[in-house]
């Protein structure tokens, strides 16, 4: 794992703890047809960068955990906005 993998990772369980119930997330899938169907499943999709295999996806904190020790998507930046359904949250900096 690079440094820059590491960060990412402290940053998103930086945020994971921080959230009242939802993290917006940018995940990369596998270039497969299927992946933005299993992505449904997990939560909304925010906007799909087909071209790039990129996925915007917001979801509950469990499946963002659940979904970062999949072996099919790997975690590669995130977005600064975490909130719940009732309230926004900005992320710590």
């Amino acid at each position: 794992m690079t440094s820059v993998d590491t960060k990412i990772t402290e940053d998103l369980q930086d945020r994971l703890e921080d959230s009242e119930s939802e993290v917006r997330i940018i995940l990369k899938t596998t270039p497969d047809i299927n992946s933005t169907a299993r992505m449904n499943n997990y939560g909304e999709i925010n906007h799909n960068f087909r071209d790039q295999n990129l996925i915007a996806l917001t979801a509950s904190k469990e499946t963002i955990m659940e979904l970062s020790s999949e072996n099919w998507v790997e975690r590669i930046g995130l977005d600064k906005k975490v909130s719940s359904s009732s309230t926004t949250t900005a992320a710590p900096e």
